[in-house]
């Protein structure tokens, strides 16, 4: 066959070759083939029996070149024998008979096939899938032939074998895309290419590359691998990524860039968790300038960032900005960035980048959304910054109010400005920047109504648009509203103010105005209109006055209007729930209670009219009533039909007892009531004299005082209000009755005198109305001195000259006196100057006036040392008279406090010793013996000694010795006992916690005034924490007024006849009951009377049973009451039933006022005292109930914890405390009853 192949390829050269020859040829020559070139052409055929094979020419398609293919590897049957093709020219078998040069490409689906072959052996033995061997030979002959290959072939070669495990791997026969090189180390577990004997390199090593097996892991599992790892710096991942990065292909680039890898550098993460990654998309190149933009920059800690280094590159490849967005930065720059700053830098950032970066892209139309040129000279309230189609270049055009761009020419240039704006921009202009307040208003529409320009459709279209700048919501803040929403104030009436919350009132002068009412602004809204608009949706008007005064504002021009409302206006408004009703509401806060106005909106048979502010503080959180305001009383809420608190409230009084007119009390209260009532008529004609119901000749003609003893006096209040009834009871000191024309006021024998009682009882006859205020003032004019309601503005020159005419003879003596005694000091005076000749003769004279002085110093000394010996009379007469000497001031107090607080030498004992055997007992002694009575009653006729008095008579005493008894650190025992009171939390009369709290244990000398820890059995708690207090007023009073201030709160205490005590709230100090008296308890729950005990009532809480409890704590509560509590009432010469114990198993209530009545906690006096009365110690006991009672007295004149109270604290504390000295020494350690 070969010699006949050559043959017919030298005739084919013949010129007379005719082709159509081969044909004939092809068809009938056969190729002899053995049993061995079988084998070789066609493995298939390698089972079949070992015979000659034949190979018709017709059946062959390509020749072998071995440069290509090798001749040793399997064939195709289409390809013709090697042992033919090798002896001729490849060149004339593919002219001749037009075959094609056996590709690698065909020879490779061949192998392909083989590997599919259904025969197993065929399989086995040649299948490139099958063995690492056959995948060896083959991808050896693909790399043998790889260099010469063509692209196409590649490609084919590349498609075929990538879905096939063809690669031999240490983990088996891989796909090649799951297949690894072995330089790939980042995890040892991965497929890593392992041929048997061939070396990964040259062309092998690109053959692999090609048909994508992997030189670096791919990223999905980079990214399962570390995240199960935990924590993984992004730096290490893109530097390991760059490396690589020639080797990621385009798919794994696109995971990178849709991948959240990196980290803010503005976000800490929290403890124990991973920090947010974000895309590379999603931040910025972490420059200095654009972290001052605020831009999410990458986080790059541990190296410097460099933008030109491969990390960089890499990471813009996946998308890291370099440039904020346009519209991003223009946003950054606009006026919508509350950061000026911000702002700046980023218009700056927008010009220095603009010709590199943003010129491109910047067109008018896309800036033209943001505000961020700007302008110059902006007036208060204009933008600063505006869009660049509303701002311009030419300085000519503020004239017209236009905004001037505040910018360079070529800044203007590249930011497209225009230069002037045209004239049909003046309605898009007023529309896009209106005027924000009233001068640029006036300018601009003035200026508009010159102008003459616009259509009848411009105008309606301008009417309904928000141009118009009017007062907002906020004070001092204007808003913009449209023209057809505003009207012009009335000229002819009062002024609009009551409705600009609710309507927009504008006047910006007749130029604007003409402008404005072309636009649709018309004249105010009537009174009718508003009320309809009013009670069509009260809640929702209320909404729009933004504030409960602008609504109160509202309803006050309607009451003064309410005449001219028409009868149908007026039948809604009747029957409309729009009127404001105020509830006082309690709320428990925990430790305390407080009070909160609770606003609604009411019909007007469902408000009331306080016209008893008595009534009121015991029933308001009951009631809906009025505000505190006399045009809306007057001219609304009453004409629409709300009663009077009065009319709802019935009082019953109940004489428990004889009348008798003829008493001195009743006489003192008669002539004082109508010698001090023409002066407050007088200030109430000359401020409200529509209220006066009575004058003073009506007083005086049916004015009849009876004083009643027996049980006295009790007060019965019922309030029926919405279906409801509620009832108060309360013993009284005062009340008054009217029948057939005669006013009797009755005073209660058993209660000292209660001037407010009094002037409450008249007031409801003398006037229409009894608000606080007036009633204040009429007990303020009964209870204080002429002299000082004179230093006051009240006109009583008349009372004061009838007592001025009783008092001349005395006057004329007192001058005589002094005239004498003036007389003689001149006549002493001129016999000195006489006496004066010589220098020697002025040092005689000298030397004897300070001996002068100093007797009298001595004097003083022995005058006050007297004093101390009267009330220590066992006292060291030299160790007092060291004492006084001891102290540079104020001796005479300083030395009292220093004898009550510690031991002192007695008289005929050493200087170390303790006294007799009563100050042993106060200082700590052993107690005496048990079983005597108890202690008796104050010592009478012992007036107060004024310590002001004292002070100002006390001599300064420079160069004294030190003194032998030390004050404890933080002044006397009186400014100690005041230390407990700091803070400025209301006190029980105007709060609902108790005006003293616990705060440590007091005793004298700082020793423990009772038991450490709470209170024994049976009854429970434990102390709270300090109680509030105050300083001194600011101003100035004189003693006289100071001691009747004082006198006036003890006369205000008075007895409390209720059987339950409420708990009730601390009210807050608003604006409409910021006089209000409050008469609230000061414990946390419900108090009830359980009983008396040596007299005094005892109430207990509701948790403790009434009986149990007396029994228990029946010789506890006598000692309290016979050793401590009363002894303290009489010093300070109270009504002891004034006085009441009440006890409780927690919270922080030491004691508490109500109403004047004083109220003691049992528990703290168990817990403190209780062991020092059994032990007869009783100086520590009296000392801080003395103080206890003295700071709720305070309160019967000031109810706030405030430096006024801490004033009348002091003064009450100080007036009497020289007889509780005094009685502490008189009195010893009397021997208590053992528990």
């Amino acid at each position: 066959m070969v010699a006949c192949l050559g043959w017919w390829v030298l005739v084919a050269r013949h010129p007379s070759y005719e082709p159509s020859l081969r044909a004939r040829l092809v068809r009938n020559a056969v190729v002899a083939i053995t049993a061995e070139d079988s084998a070789r052409i066609a493995p298939q055929n390698a089972a079949l029996p070992q015979e000659t094979r034949y190979q018709p020419l017709s059946a062959v398609r390509e020749v072998l070149n071995v440069q290509k293919v090798p001749a040793h590897v399997p064939l195709p049957p289409s390809c013709l024998v090697h042992e033919v093709s090798r002896q001729l020219s490849l060149r004339d078998l593919e002219e001749v008979f037009d075959w094609q040069e056996l590709s690698v490409s065909a020879w490779l689906d061949y192998m392909v096939q083989l590997d599919r072959s259904p025969a197993i052996e065929v399989r086995q033995a040649h299948g490139l899938c099958q063995s690492a061997a056959n995948a060896e030979r083959v991808l050896g002959t693909l790399a043998w032939a790889w260099s010469n290959l063509p692209s196409a072939q590649r490609t084919h070669i590349a498609e075929t074998l990538a879905p096939l495990p063809c690669i031999p791997t240490r983990m088996g026969m891989r796909r090649p895309g799951d297949a690894y090189f072995a330089s790939v180390s980042l995890f040892g577990d991965l497929p890593v290419v392992a041929l048997p004997t061939l070396q990964v390199k040259g062309n092998l090593e690109k053959l692999l590359a090609a048909l994508h097996v992997r030189r670096h892991v791919e990223i999905q599992l980079i990214f399962d691998r570390l995240i199960a790892a935990g924590d993984w710096s992004h730096v290490d991942l893109v530097a390991y990524l760059t490396k690589h990065r020639d080797l990621l292909s385009r798919h794994e680039i696109e995971r990178l860039t849709n991948t959240a890898i990196f980290p803010r550098a503005d976000e800490t993460p929290a403890p124990g968790k991973p920090p947010h990654r974000y895309k590379a998309t999603q931040l910025y190149e972490p420059t200095e300038a654009l972290r001052a933009l605020q831009l999410p920059t990458l986080a790059w800690p541990g190296r410097p960032w460099r933008a030109s280094s491969d990390e960089a590159r890499f990471i813009f490849a996946l998308g890291l900005r370099r440039h904020p967005p346009l519209p991003d930065l223009l946003a950054l720059a606009s006026a919508a960035q509350p950061d000026a700053a911000l702002r700046e830098r980023a218009f700056a950032y927008l010009l220095r980048h603009f010709q590199e970066v943003y010129a491109g892209e910047y067109t008018l139309k896309t800036a033209a959304r943001y505000a961020f040129v700007p302008r110059r000279a902006a007036d208060a309230g204009e933008p600063a910054l505006l869009p660049p189609t509303d701002v311009f270049t030419d300085a000519g055009a503020a004239v017209m109010g236009w905004p001037v761009a505040d910018l360079a020419a070529g800044e203007a240039l590249k930011l497209q400005l225009r230069m002037h704006p045209t004239s049909a921009q003046l309605v898009e202009r007023l529309l896009a920047n209106p005027p924000r307040d009233v001068e640029a208003a006036r300018r601009v529409f003035g200026f508009l109504a010159t102008t003459r320009e616009f259509t009848g459709a411009q105008y309606a279209q301008l009417g309904k648009e928000r141009i118009v700048p009017v007062t907002g919501k906020e004070p001092g803040r204007m808003e913009l509203a449209a023209p057809q929403e505003c009207y012009f104030p009335p000229t002819n009436r009062e002024g609009s103010a009551p409705f600009r919350e609710i309507f927009h009132y504008v006047d910006y002068g007749v130029a604007a105005n003409l402008f404005l009412r072309s636009c649709g602004v018309t004249d105010e809204p009537s009174v009718e209109e508003v009320t309809r608009k009013l009670v069509q949706d009260p809640a929702r008007f209320y909404e729009l006055c933004n504030s409960t005064e602008t609504y109160l504002d509202v309803l006050r021009r309607i009451g003064m209007h309410l005449d001219e409302l028409s009868r149908d206006t007026l039948y809604l408004v009747k029957r409309a729930p729009f009127l404001l009703g105020i509830r006082y509401q309690r709320e428990d806060t925990g430790a305390s209670e407080a009070t909160s106005q609770a606003y609604a909106l009411k019909r007007p048979a469902e408000v009331v009219i306080v016209d008893d502010a008595n009534a009121h503080m015991l029933f308001a959180e009951h009631l809906y009533v009025a505000p505190h305001d006399d045009v809306l009383e007057e001219h609304l809420y009453e004409p629409l039909g709300a009663a009077r608190l009065s009319t709802l409230v019935h009082e019953a009084f109940a004489v428990a007892g004889p009348s008798n007119p003829e008493t001195p009390r009743a006489r003192s209260v008669y002539a004082t009531v109508l010698e001090r009532t023409p002066l407050f008529l007088f200030e109430k004609r000359a401020s409200a004299s529509r209220e006066v119901q009575h004058d003073f000749d009506w007083l005086q003609q049916a004015l009849a005082v009876v004083e009643v003893g027996g049980g006295g006096l009790q007060l019965t209040r019922r309030l029926r209000y919405a279906g409801r009834e509620w009832r108060d009871v309360q013993r009284c000191s005062a009340m008054a009755t009217l029948k057939g024309g005669r006013l009797t006021l009755h005073v209660a024998a058993d209660l000292e005198v209660d001037w407010f009682e009094v002037a409450q009882a008249l007031s409801k006859h003398l006037l229409t109305r009894q608000r606080l205020p007036e009633v204040l003032l009429y007990m303020t004019v009964l209870s204080t001195p002429l002299r000082s309601l004179k230093r006051k503005g009240f006109n009583v020159d008349k009372i004061l000259a009838q007592q001025r005419q009783a008092s001349q003879e005395e006057e004329r003596q007192r001058r005589e006196l002094i005239e004498g005694e003036r007389r003689e000091a001149a006549r002493r005076a001129a016999e000195a100057e006489q006496e004066a000749k010589a220098e020697a003769e002025r040092r005689t004279q000298q030397a004897h006036l300070e001996k002068e002085r100093q007797a009298a110093a001595s004097a003083q000394l022995g005058t006050w040392r007297q004093q101390l010996q009267d009330m220590f009379p066992d006292a060291d007469p030299a160790y007092l008279e060291t004492l006084l000497a001891s102290f540079q001031d104020h001796q005479l107090e300083h030395a009292t406090e220093s004898l009550v607080q510690g031991d002192y030498p007695r008289a005929g004992k050493g200087a170390g010793a303790a006294g007799g055997a009563g100050a042993g007992a106060l200082t700590g002694g052993a107690p005496m013996d048990t079983g005597l009575p108890p202690p008796e009653a104050f010592p009478g006729g012992l007036a107060p000694v004024d310590p002001m008095a004292a002070r100002t008579n006390a001599p300064d005493m420079p160069g004294a010795p030190p003194p032998p008894v030390a004050l404890r650190p933080g002044g006397g025992l009186l400014q100690q006992w005041k230390n407990r009171f700091s803070g400025g939390k209301l006190s029980s009369l105007a709060s609902g916690s108790s005006s003293i709290k616990a705060g440590g244990k007091f005793g004298l000398g700082g020793q423990s005034g009772g038991a450490a820890g709470p209170p024994a059995a049976p009854v429970g708690g434990a102390p709270g924490g300090g109680a509030p207090g105050g300083g001194a007023p600011g101003g100035m009073a004189s003693t006289e007024h100071i001691q009747a201030q004082v006198r006036q709160a003890i006369n205000a205490s008075r007895p409390d006849a209720s059987s339950v005590i409420q708990s009730q709230a601390q009210p807050e100090e608003v604006r409409e009951a910021a006089s209000s008296y409050c008469d609230v308890s000061g414990v946390s729950a419900d108090l009830r009377l359980a009983g008396e005990v040596a007299g005094m009532k005892v109430y207990v809480s509701a948790e403790l049973d009434p009986a149990k409890t007396l029994a228990v704590n029946d010789a506890a509560l006598r000692r309290l009451i016979l050793h401590v509590y009363r002894p303290v009432g009489e010093i300070f010469g109270m009504h002891l039933q004034s006085l009441s114990v009440f006890c409780d198993t927690r919270g922080p209530s030491i004691a508490f006022n109500r109403g004047g009545s004083i109220f003691l906690n049992l528990r703290y006096y168990l817990a403190w005292h209780d062991a020092d009365v059994c032990a007869g110690r009783l100086a520590a006991p009296l000392v801080s109930v003395y103080f206890s009672i003295a700071h709720e007295i305070a309160h019967n004149l000031v109810s706030a914890h405030n430096s006024e109270h801490e004033f009348y604290f002091s003064s009450i504390a100080e007036q009497y405390f020289l007889r509780l000295a005094q009685y502490i020494s008189r009195t010893g350690a009397p021997q208590v009853e053992a528990p």
